[in-house]
């Protein structure tokens, strides 16, 4: 029941709009993903998810305006991927994670290594970065950026691979890049 000089909300117009084709569903629930992969990568945890609920209760309601069998399924499929992208947002600023990941005890200095299981660069140095460690013998950290945001952000980083090298005098060195073996022996030997 409408009243006089109120106008429909702008998600039902838009729903109304989305449930009379199959392209326009299809459409919609692509749009919806990929603004949820661009919120996951782009805002803070918590307004991603709040975006993705939103989009998710877009495509119920499109869904159950639906007319076609199809046009359901191609909905619906959009909302079980927005809830499995929601699923996959990083624990680590809402608290579930443990950082470091890991940690190689050594002596000396430690190595504090931010990584992405995302990152090709990071995967091709896992095998000189353990090959360091045992051949300096510092301690080394692994920090997986997507968790541990807050320790990366001390350190200036936002990409990866990247390395803040905290001496036993207390300073520290930062690099982001892939390192060899001995590039990273000799920056955490030295003080």
């Amino acid at each position: 029941m409408k009243k006089e000089g109120f106008k429909e909300a702008p998600i039902d117009f838009l729903v109304s709009w989305c449930s009379f084709s199959l392209s326009r569903i299809i459409l919609a629930s692509s749009a919806a993903v990929i603004f949820s992969i661009l919120a996951i990568f782009l805002l803070h945890p918590y307004l991603a998810l709040a975006l993705m609920l939103l989009l998710l209760s877009f495509l119920v309601k499109v869904s159950d305006k639906a007319t076609s069998q199809y046009s359901k399924i191609a909905a619906s499929t959009g909302a079980v991927v927005l809830f499995l992208l929601a699923l996959s947002l990083p624990a680590g600023d809402i608290g579930y994670s443990k950082c470091p990941e890991r940690e190689i005890a050594g002596s000396g200095s430690t190595v504090k290594y931010f990584h992405s299981p995302f990152c090709i660069y990071c995967v091709l140095n896992e095998g000189s970065i353990a090959e360091a460690q045992k051949k300096a013998g510092f301690t080394l950290q692994y920090y997986d950026i997507r968790y541990c945001k807050k320790e990366a952000e001390k350190f200036g980083f936002f990409a990866t691979p990247c390395f803040a090298v905290v001496f036993e005098n207390g300073s520290v060195f930062r690099t982001c890049g892939a390192l060899s073996s001995e590039e990273l022996a000799q920056i955490a030997g030295t003080t």
